[in-house]
């Protein structure tokens, strides 16, 4: 399965705030990462980027208020194929990311 990941590093009693400011309650978490992802099945994976960047942009302060500094956060993209691995990020795409100073990350296997 493929997807788009917002991870946060951080300490597991703040997983519930971060629930309620990204409006996501699905339990998607790893060992002190709380991650809100969009899979491709999902209808808004075409516009994963942009909405994933909009809402650390909108949440910023709130993140900071919980001790969480963009340092902390990554977005991922999580690919699986088959056969041969292509990807493509738009130049809009990459300013949002780097204009928050996100740390992309991409993570690609074979099925």
């Amino acid at each position: 399965m493929t997807s788009y990941a917002i991870r946060i590093n951080t300490e597991s009693h703040k997983y519930p705030d971060l629930s309620v400011l990204f409006s996501y309650f699905k339990k998607q978490t790893l060992n002190s990462v709380w991650q809100y992802e969009i899979t491709e099945e999902e209808n808004d994976f075409t516009n994963a980027i942009e909405i994933l960047t909009n809402q650390i942009e909108d949440n910023l302060n709130a993140l900071r208020k919980l001790d969480i500094e963009i340092d902390d956060v990554s977005l991922w993209y999580l690919y699986e194929y088959d056969g041969q691995c292509n990807m493509e990020f738009s130049p809009a795409e990459l300013s949002a990311i780097s204009k928050l100073g996100l740390t992309l990350c991409i993570s690609c296997w074979e099925k």
